[in-house]
């Protein structure tokens, strides 16, 4: 389970939805692609971006890992407010961005849901205005998928506090994306026991 720089060539918003392991793993490797390609700029919501690993990645394919990390910017947002102004303030410019964990910074009880659903349009606007000019990747993880709740993120003790990502913000997101991956934990294999 791979998505290659290939797969997003063309100026648009795509979402990847996958549990928290996968997604996380997919997403770094294609940073690590997408930066020995040229400059690129990822977005992390909910501490999924893990530059070690893009660092390793890298260092396989080059003996330049410094050059290619160099053309790597990295923002971090941990509440929706924090997310909108990170994407506000990038420029519409020919270089792909990826976002990482974006509905991790909506897990917040404290923030009404009202105002959260505002903030995600918001954020949607710009998704939109940003793929104008450069791909732009997003991943998702569905509520209750394999693992914990995003990255290191907040986990918080309302139960309920991630139901409206998956009823309203997860399918608000699809439905502005170009492209949609699903993918899911493949089922382990039951081992034959031996007596």
């Amino acid at each position: 389970m791979q998505i290659t720089t290939q797969d997003i060539q063309s100026r648009n918003v795509y979402l990847l939805e996958a549990p928290h392991k996968l997604s996380r793993r997919i997403m770094n490797e294609l940073a690590a692609h997408l930066a020995l390609e040229g400059p690129l700029q990822v977005l992390d919501g909910g501490n999924f971006f893990d530059a070690y690993t893009i660092a390793r990645q890298v260092r396989r394919h080059t003996h330049h890992m410094q050059a290619v990390l160099e053309q790597l910017g990295v923002a971090r947002a941990f509440t929706c407010h924090q997310m909108v102004s990170l994407l506000a303030a990038q420029k519409e410019r020919p270089t792909p961005v990826l976002v990482f964990g974006l509905l991790t910074t909506f897990r917040d009880e404290n923030v009404p849901l009202a105002e959260r659903k505002l903030m995600l349009e918001r954020c949607l606007m710009h998704l939109k205005r940003l793929s104008r000019r450069a791909p732009v990747v997003v991943n998702a993880c569905p509520v209750g998928a394999a693992g914990p709740i995003y990255g290191a993120g907040p986990i918080f003790e309302n139960p309920n506090a991630g139901a409206a990502e998956s009823e309203v913000m997860l399918p608000r997101l699809a439905e502005i994306a170009g492209k949609v991956w699903r993918f899911e934990e493949p089922t382990p294999v039951a081992q034959p026991r031996l007596f």
